[in-house]
């Protein structure tokens, strides 16, 4: 899936586009292998953290970013899935950031 997160420079995009990008986002990252996930670039993987950290735009790229940050070892990740795991008003994103934890907090040296 080169195309799916091959680049996220949509992110200052605007408008429709933006949003029509976002959802597409959200549909396909759940999609992402752990393979092709672990290729993500730092700028990429800062972006889903941003995403992840501010609720946004939709609850459903809030969770598609958390499980892909947990999937590509990404600690810089753990604050934000520790804040969110007690702090979200959606039960999905606290019970994506419990999830998130659990494999990233293994992994934390």
């Amino acid at each position: 899936m080169p195309g799916t997160v091959g680049t996220l420079d949509f992110a200052r995009w605007q408008g429709k586009e933006a949003t029509a990008c976002h959802e597409a986002l959200a549909r396909l990252l759940p999609r992402l292998d752990t393979s092709r996930a672990l290729c993500l670039s730092g700028p990429q993987r800062a972006y889903l953290r941003h995403c992840a950290e501010n609720q946004e735009p939709t609850v459903e790229l809030t969770v598609a970013a958390l499980l892909i940050l947990s999937s590509t070892a990404d600690l810089m990740a753990i604050p934000i899935a520790r804040k969110l795991a007690v702090s979200s008003s959606s039960q999905r994103i606290r019970d994506a950031a419990k999830l998130c934890l659990e494999e990233l907090c293994g992994q934390e040296t």
